[in-house]
């Protein structure tokens, strides 16, 4: 037996949709979430950070210094760029005391390994 549909019922054609999207919530509870573990702002003001590009040059031997620390962090499971290694490296220096940081700078003491 086929049903037939009645002339008058009305049909309901719309769907049910939430009043947020589901995407936007679970985008806003982890975006709360990682702003409690990070520090840095986590919206577009990261997009709009100035980058400089700047060349130098270094000797030789020091750049084989960079690339065996790269090639070891690499093997350890933690590929990284080697500008990666140059900001780090500044990190360390910002951390030192004027002492430290002039003692390193003159050679006299040499860079833990």
């Amino acid at each position: 037996m086929a049903t037939a549909k009645k002339a008058g019922s009305p049909v309901n054609t719309k769907k049910l949709e939430p009043a947020v999207p589901e995407a936007t919530v679970t985008t806003a509870r982890k975006r709360k979430r990682l702003a409690k573990v990070f520090t840095r702002p986590l919206d577009k003001s990261l997009k709009n950070a100035h980058l400089v590009r700047e060349k130098f040059s270094m000797p030789g031997d020091e750049y084989e210094r960079l690339l065996d620390m790269k090639q070891h962090l690499a093997d350890q499971g933690l590929p990284v760029k080697k500008s990666e290694l140059v900001r780090a490296g500044i990190v360390l220096l910002a951390a030192l005391n004027d002492d430290e940081l002039k003692a390193l700078l003159a050679g006299s003491i040499a860079p833990e390994a």
